[in-house]
């Protein structure tokens, strides 16, 4: 039988997570739409394989957040165990690995470009390496990104989404005034 109560939170936290869902897809998709209308479409294609190489590094994170932390969150919040415990337990060691694996992305970036790409998309190996950075506070969100989720905070992750993409729309002309292309990416 219906369960109203039951209905509306499932309701009203599914609206969240499709709009965070809708809000990640701008925020990983707008750098490359942006582009696209600003730069010369050989620079945005080298850009757009930096970037497609870049996103493994948060993407490897964020398959174990969603594998290891996410159901390691809703167990301890089942047991009614603080989440601010439980968070602070797991993030040592899933920074540690996102640590290395950002600084392998930043050391090996240019090396792997030079070896897999001809000259022509020399800069990719500069483009990885920014964007490496940032891919280091994507692993920062994704911690606290799974705890929201667990706790049913779904609209504090849309709220994070929404930031990312009026920051990447705020910076993104000084950026582009003080770097050109360089500064985009940055501001990326």
């Amino acid at each position: 039988r219906w369960d109203r109560s039951a209905v509306w939170d499932i309701v009203h936290f599914g609206k969240w997570v499709f709009l965070s869902t809708v809000i990640s897809f701008f925020a990983l998709q707008i750098d490359k739409l942006v582009f696209a209308r600003l730069f010369p479409l050989d620079q945005v294609g080298v850009y757009a394989i930096a970037a497609s190489l870049a996103i493994m590094t948060p993407m490897l994170m964020g398959r174990l957040q969603t594998v290891i932390a996410f159901p390691l969150y809703a167990r301890m919040l089942d047991r009614n165990e603080p989440l601010g415990h439980v968070v602070a337990r797991s993030k040592p060691p899933m920074l540690l690995a996102g640590a290395y694996l950002v600084t392998a992305a930043i050391v090996c970036a240019q090396s792997f470009v030079d070896l897999a790409y001809d000259d022509r998309y020399a800069a990719a190996g500069t483009f990885i390496m920014i964007l490496s950075v940032g891919a280091w506070f994507a692993i920062i969100d994704g911690i606290y990104g799974a705890a929201f989720l667990a706790s049913g905070r779904a609209h504090w992750v849309a709220a994070v989404n929404g930031t990312k993409v009026l920051s990447f729309c705020v910076l993104l002309a000084p950026a582009i005034a003080w770097g050109g292309l360089i500064g985009a990416v940055w501001a990326a």
